[in-house]
């Protein structure tokens, strides 16, 4: 394939023939002795004005190359143009926000529990926003424990009166466990003056209302295998008799759970209030079987609330969705509550040999549970 490149012009070339210089459009042409690729690009010639072309020609060669100018690529500009004033992590948090938001509501819908979930959700809202004013923890406990309550009174005056024997009972236990929860978590902060937990969390608004928001799904999964059991609105569909062994064994469990929670939480409320034991780690009584016998407490009474409610459970989804409670209870305290407390711990006696030797021999929550969970 020959190439094309423009050179000065031979004396013993004769001139171009007129059909090739009206082929193309544009042309180059190189002055007889001026550069060799300076030129100038011509418009399209008609045939009459070949010889207007004495003093230049266009030559082909099928030999050499051709040679052009190279200029050099042009590269965008490094402009960064802001695609939103606020920052990434903003984003995170209100989706983290609105999609627990969004959750409660898609667990509840399909049981005709919505309003529950509003109910729940709303007080923590409610009261964020005092709370975040004056930056302050104090009265978070406080409100969950009150939204227990609450919620289970709303379930016992939503529906047929009188509830269904067994309805009272789980609501009874649950709002039991949680005014005992609550007054022992207010009298702590009230004696501390603080909660380590939010001394950074509080000063941001997304971050703290985070908090809340999980303390509603908290509420609400904990009180759904109770809120299940109001929907039968005041008749039980599966076992009209009272009691059945699954309300015995859950009431046994729960109160067996509730007992072993609050024999752990004085025995520690003890230690640290004794002057002797006052910087030391505690592992007398409960806390030589477990580093926190008061979760394993809490886990196992709320396993006994779902087996006492289920004596009312007529489909598959119910049963499902009640098992979210108590699944939930265990993924909360061995993935967020305790992780939190021993980096506490880790920290102030990381170089205590008897408190290594402690951690080593002592399961963290219940025996036998794999270390990797």
């Amino acid at each position: 394939m020959s190439t094309v490149s423009a050179c000065a012009p031979s004396p013993c070339l004769p001139p171009l023939p007129p059909p090739f210089l009206s082929s193309s459009s544009f042309c180059f042409v190189a002055p007889q002795n001026g550069p060799r690729f300076k030129g100038a690009l011509l418009p399209r010639l008609r045939p009459g004005d070949a010889n207007a072309l004495h003093h230049s020609a266009l030559v082909v060669s099928p030999k050499r190359p051709t040679q052009s100018r190279h200029f050099p690529t042009p590269r965008a500009l490094p402009i960064s143009l802001p695609l939103s004033p606020f920052p990434p992590s903003l984003y995170f948090k209100l989706v983290a926000i609105l999609g627990v938001a969004g959750f409660m509501q898609a667990v509840a819908l399909p049981l005709g529990l919505w309003k529950f979930a509003v109910f729940c959700l709303g007080i923590q809202w409610l009261a964020f926003i005092p709370a975040f004013k004056w930056k302050t923890e104090m009265f978070y406990d406080l409100t969950g424990s009150l939204t227990f309550l609450a919620t289970m009174l709303l379930s016992l005056y939503d529906g047929a009166w009188p509830p269904h024997p067994r309805q009272q009972m789980a609501s009874l236990l649950i709002m039991v466990w949680a005014f005992r929860l609550g007054y022992f978590l207010f009298t702590r902060i009230l004696q501390h003056g603080k909660d380590s937990r939010f001394d950074t969390v509080k000063h941001d608004a997304l971050l703290f209302l985070q908090f809340w928001t999980v303390q509603g799904l908290w509420v609400f999964l904990t009180c759904l295998p109770v809120l299940i059991c109001a929907t039968k609105k005041g008749e039980n569909v599966r076992n009209p008799a009272w009691p059945i062994p699954s309300d015995l064994v859950g009431m046994l469990v729960f109160l067996v759970g509730m007992g072993v929670e609050m024999v752990a939480d004085f025995q520690k409320y003890q230690w640290h209030n004794d002057w002797q034991h006052r910087d030391e780690f505690i592992n007398a009584g409960l806390w030589s079987w477990s580093r926190h016998p008061n979760y394993a407490g809490e886990m196992t009474l709320h396993f006994g609330v779902f087996l006492l409610a289920s004596g009312s459970f007529t489909r598959p989804l119910e049963w499902v969705c009640a098992a979210m409670g108590p699944a939930f209870i265990v993924m909360l305290l061995y993935k967020i509550s305790l992780p939190m407390v021993e980096k506490k711990a880790n920290a102030k006696w990381k170089d205590d040999k008897l408190y290594k030797i402690y951690m080593q021999r002592t399961p963290a929550i219940l025996p036998g549970v794999p270390k990797w969970f």
